[in-house]
């Protein structure tokens, strides 16, 4: 997920870019007038670089006045999903878990030696039968 400023700055430049895939040249004082809370031009220009490193747009080149720029749109649904997702799993309660007994050191051994038992019978029973049906 992406941090609160990167967030305002990516739903800024979907609204000044509108189509996805095409790359878009854009004044940085344009960005700024959409956003909510006031950014310098160096915390737009690292918003700008956060969104790229993580795919989320794609720049061709950026000078600090002006940048050429373009959405992606399945990063965007993946964003939204991202979102919904998060809603969802705040709304859902949460069962609690059922508590497991221990189990004892004489009860673990027991049933460690019958699993062994049973195993090498039906080892030892498909052996005569091999032997007598093949030999």
């Amino acid at each position: 997920m992406i941090d609160g400023e990167a967030k305002l700055v990516l739903d800024a430049l979907k609204k000044l870019t509108q189509v996805d895939g095409v790359y878009k040249v854009i004044e940085a004082e344009e960005i700024i007038e959409l956003l909510p809370v006031p950014l310098t031009k160096l915390q737009l220009s690292s918003a700008i670089r956060d969104l790229r490193d993580r795919e989320y747009i794609k720049v061709k080149y950026f000078t600090p006045d002006e940048y050429c720029l373009s959405t992606t749109r399945i990063i965007e649904d993946v964003v939204d999903h991202e979102e919904e997702v998060t809603t969802v799993a705040t709304a859902m309660p949460v069962a609690p878990q059922q508590a497991q007994k221990p189990v004892s050191a004489k009860t673990a051994f027991a049933l460690a030696f019958l699993g062994a038992f049973l195993g090498g019978g039906l080892v030892m029973a498909i052996a005569i039968i091999l032997l007598k049906f093949v030999f």
